[in-house]
């Protein structure tokens, strides 16, 4: 959003809501910004959250200020500018720039419970391997990145090892699975797709919850090669071997 789209959301909020959510100078008082309220006004580019978070750098600022510098502090270029992005959300790093992921509707996270539960399971019969939710994975740059940093959070991964904190780029997981919140996907099809392709993610899951299939992409050289959708009872991975799941009780989460 460039500054002037953010004067305009400004100009044409209603006065009284304006003045209740910019305040100024030595007005401002601390808050509890919840990620929701971050994420909802953040990205309005008009909210208490916006003007809060930009506080912390500039203090005592006027509106038009606060803004930009909030804009700033969204660019991620360095190790450093993510390790000082907020805690309460969740956030990938695309192209040198922060994006905070919305929460899950309850439709995802119950399936992503079930998938959760049914992988663990199987792990503990295998005897080895990790299954882990919302775990930042490491993405090697592209060359026309403006940062020297990118990562992705799948909604589940899994490995045959545990890394400490997070999988660097370079060390992936064996299994990246991503539970589609539209049924359009656009992203999970596209960006995300070409991010764990090249981070050299051996398997890629696309839960449609939607027409209750799977997409299974394989990781042929540098990209993937997407399989027939799984529409049985149970799917297979091809990257972590003996890990088969029953998928009657993970659709069952959808009722």
């Amino acid at each position: 959003m460039s500054r002037d789209e953010l004067v305009d959301a400004r100009r044409h909020q209603p006065r009284q809501r304006r003045r209740k959510l910019f305040l100024r100078g030595p007005e401002w008082t601390s808050t509890n910004v919840t990620f929701i309220e971050y994420q909802q006004h953040l990205f309005q580019g008009c909210g208490k959250a916006a003007i809060e978070y930009s506080r912390q750098f500039y203090p005592r600022t006027s509106y038009d200020k606060a803004m930009i510098a909030t804009m700033q502090d969204l660019v991620v270029r360095t190790r450093a500018d993510f390790e000082h992005l907020p805690d309460d959300g969740l956030w990938e790093v695309v192209d040198g720039r922060a994006v905070l992921l919305p929460a899950n509707d309850i439709r995802h996270q119950a399936l992503s419970g079930r998938m959760f539960l049914a992988i663990a399971g199987k792990l503990k019969e295998l005897g080895r391997g990790v299954v882990l939710v919302t775990v930042n994975v490491g993405i090697p740059v592209p060359k026309t990145s403006r940062g020297e940093i990118q990562n992705r959070v799948p909604d589940l991964v899994v490995a045959e090892h545990q890394p400490e904190g997070q999988f660097a780029a370079g060390d992936p997981p064996e299994l990246a699975i991503e539970i589609l919140s539209t049924p359009r996907g656009n992203v999970e099809r596209t960006e995300k797709i070409d991010d764990y392709a090249r981070a050299g993610i051996r398997e890629y899951w696309v839960v449609n919850p939607f027409l209750r299939e799977i997409e299974v992409y394989i990781l042929d050289g540098d990209s993937y090669r997407q399989m027939q959708p799984n529409e049985s009872r149970s799917i297979s991975s091809q990257a972590f071997a003996g890990l088969t799941l029953d998928l009657t009780p993970i659709w069952a989460a959808l009722y």
